[in-house]
């Protein structure tokens, strides 16, 4: 027969710790990080250095002809004139217009000083006298001084004669001179009167060439046209400009073989102060044998368009 059931048994005592277990197994990666902010501008760069020099350009195109010189004898037409000065391989190259005419060659260079010399002029009979300064070629000096003051007798003496005789401001001819001149008396506003002196004239009694000659505005800008034989026109206007067309529109009126050649020279502003003033021919009387008769051959009226005679008188 089975025995009986056995008492239970007392507990067992603790078991000990077990391993540690394995590392686990790797994170998966992390997500992106945001965008960094943008960052700050860099500083400015330094300049860059200056480009080298680049080539010569290639020579221009040869100019135009150059217009026509003066000396024809017919009327300028308008335009500007004025004289162009180069030096070319030592030599000075002279560029000289007169109205829409000109003529290019090369002429030596001119030395010019300052004279100063009586002027003379005659307002009603009284003879009024200034100094003043004019520019002459070099080493003619003293023949023009002496010039100016024989001329500066004879027109005192023409003033006394005749309170309306032609007396001109400027009769640039030389010592015993005969050349022929053509005095053109001007008015302006306020009845004052002004001479101006025209050589070697190539018209006649009764040629209404004398018709051409012009009205400006007189001032203190001088202008000079010396002609071949060394006679001059010489223009006394409110600008340069202004006395280079008066030159221009005299020259129909002058002999052609003395304009070849011709230098016109601007002298600039005188030191001498004239007033500004519109001026217009009153008269014109002509000298045929220029200082050698104070009494002139005939004379012209513009405001009549009329001749008179004087030569016939003495006939």
């Amino acid at each position: 027969v089975d025995g009986a059931q056995g008492v239970s048994g007392i507990n067992g005592q603790n078991g000990v710790d077990g391993q540690n277990g394995v590392d686990g197994q790797n994170g998966v990666d992390g997500r992106d990080g945001t965008d960094g902010r943008n960052g700050t501008d860099g500083r400015d760069g330094t300049d860059g250095r200056d480009g080298t020099d680049g080539r010569d350009g290639t020579d221009g195109r040869d100019g135009i002809d150059g217009r026509d010189g003066i000396g024809g004898g017919g009327e300028v037409p308008p335009g500007d004139c004025g004289i162009e000065l180069l030096i070319v391989n030592d030599k000075l190259k002279a560029n000289l217009t007169v109205g829409l005419c000109s003529s290019t060659s090369e002429v030596k260079i001119l030395e010019f000083l300052t004279i100063d010399v009586e002027q003379v002029t005659c307002e009603a009979g009284k003879v009024k006298t200034e100094i003043i300064s004019v520019a002459v070629l070099k080493g003619t000096a003293a023949a023009e001084i002496e010039a100016y003051r024989a001329r500066a007798e004879i027109l005192k003496a023409q003033c006394l004669l005749d309170p309306v005789v032609a007396v001109p401001e400027w009769w640039q001819t030389r010592i015993g001179s005969e050349r022929p001149q053509l005095i053109v008396i001007y008015q302006d506003e306020d009845q004052s009167k002004w001479s101006l002196s025209i050589p070697w004239y190539k018209g006649s009694l009764g040629n209404k060439i004398i018709e051409l000659v012009p009205s400006y505005t007189k001032g203190s800008f001088n202008t000079t046209l010396t002609l071949a034989d060394n006679s001059k026109v010489v223009v006394n206007a409110a600008s340069k400009l202004e006395g280079e067309s008066v030159i221009r529109r005299i020259s129909p009126l002058i002999r052609p073989d003395l304009l070849k050649g011709a230098e016109l020279y601007s002298g600039g502003e005188r030191k001498d102060s004239i007033k500004q003033a519109k001026v217009t021919p009153l008269s014109a009387k002509y000298f045929a044998t220029g200082q050698k008769n104070m009494l002139p051959d005939w004379r012209y009226n513009f405001k009549s368009k009329l001749f008179h005679n004087y030569s016939r008188e003495d006939s």
